[in-house]
């Protein structure tokens, strides 16, 4: 067989028909062009990250029967071998994944790919493009020095909101070389169904007026970008609350009163006051505990206040109120309160009386 370009004698040349002709008989093929339509990308990653692939794409038209393409990887580690490449064994696909490490490395990679015939003699070959493949200590996210705030906003007023809500973050000087970029995101929920606001990519996230009761939860993604490593950070979530002014006239509501009467052995045997209650929206329940010796209006004086409505104790802890007399019996009630934290003023309630509990022993 004779392998040739488009012309199969060279130009000038007078061909020897005579000796074709006694000669055997020959095929003349012309020799496949290979063609690269996708080369290999220079990437860069950090310390025992997986490399994605190397990847090539070529092709050879009108590839005679029995011809295949073939492809060899090869790299070079300019730091300890300035010229030769070497195979690497067992990377003949179009695609080759390089190895992880756990230390810094610079390596050059390149694929030879040739032409085989249907005896595997390779007849033309061509080389891909040389890229490089770092692999370097991990970027340190920038430190947020400075969180967004959450805040709450009152409806009702004059005019919409004292807004534009401003929402930003303040953070310690990257290192030099590093650009950091910045992405909002917004939920109904302080934990999950974040989604970036659109166009909201610098370090100050301006809202627009509310017009309505809401509460939505704001965070935002610091990203620092140093020669191809990347790191994040993300903020604290901050809530904005639109309220309305509360109604006064709307008490809590009591779910579950505490018991009429308790009987107890003795005055070291404890016991346990139970109330729930409800508040209108933006409102924070609260149960401040009262104590009596006697169960007049006058008399009762406060215990404790709790975000709960449980209270466990013994009719002997009282008896540093009394000068170490125990009271038998002993009266107790809850005051319940619903607390409005309204912006720029001092928070308001409204409040109401559980029914009284009788303790004895």
């Amino acid at each position: 067989k004779l392998y040739t370009m488009d012309n199969p004698f060279t130009q000038g040349a007078t061909p020897n028909l005579q000796a074709l002709a006694t000669s055997q008989t020959a095929t003349v093929i012309r020799v496949p062009v290979i063609t690269i339509t996708s080369q290999p990308s220079t990437a860069i990653f950090t310390h025992n990250q997986t490399p994605n692939p190397l990847s090539v794409v070529a092709t050879s038209e009108n590839l005679p029967a029995g011809f295949t393409i073939s492809y060899q990887w090869q790299s070079l580690s300019p730091f300890t071998n300035r010229d030769d490449y070497s195979n690497i064994p067992g990377a003949t696909s179009a695609s080759y994944t390089p190895p992880a490490s756990s230390v810094d490395s610079y390596i050059l990679y390149r694929v030879i790919i040739s032409v085989l015939d249907s005896t595997a003699t390779p007849i033309t070959t061509t080389t891909s493009a040389q890229v490089s493949v770092t692999i370097t200590s991990p970027l340190t996210p920038v430190t947020i020095n400075r969180q967004p705030a959450s805040a709450t906003y009152l409806l009702g007023q004059t005019r919409p909101l004292p807004i534009p809500i401003p929402l930003f973050v303040e953070f310690a000087t990257p290192p030099a070389n590093t650009m950091v970029t910045y992405q909002w995101q917004s939920s109904l929920d302080p934990t999950f169904g974040f989604v970036n606001i659109l166009g909201a990519t610098a370090r100050t996230l301006t809202l627009p007026p509310i017009t309505a009761p809401i509460t939505k939860y704001y965070r935002v993604i610091i990203t620092s970008r140093q020669a191809g490593r990347l790191a994040s950070v993300t903020s604290a979530v901050a809530a904005i609350t639109a309220t309305t002014v509360p109604d006064l006239t709307i008490l809590p509501v009591i779910t579950i009163q505490p018991e009429r009467a308790i009987q107890v052995k003795s005055a070291n045997s404890r016991f346990t006051i139970t109330t729930s209650a409800t508040c209108p929206n933006y409102a924070t329940v609260s149960y401040r505990y009262q104590y009596s010796k006697t169960g007049k209006a006058w008399s009762w004086k406060l215990l404790s206040t709790s975000a709960v409505g449980t209270l466990t104790t013994q009719p002997s802890s009282f008896a540093p109120y009394y000068k170490n007399t125990i009271p038998n019996p002993l009266y107790m009630r809850v005051r319940v309160f619903c607390l409005y934290n309204l912006p720029n003023g001092a928070p308001i309630y409204t409040n109401i009386y559980s029914t009284v509990t009788t303790i004895r022993y």
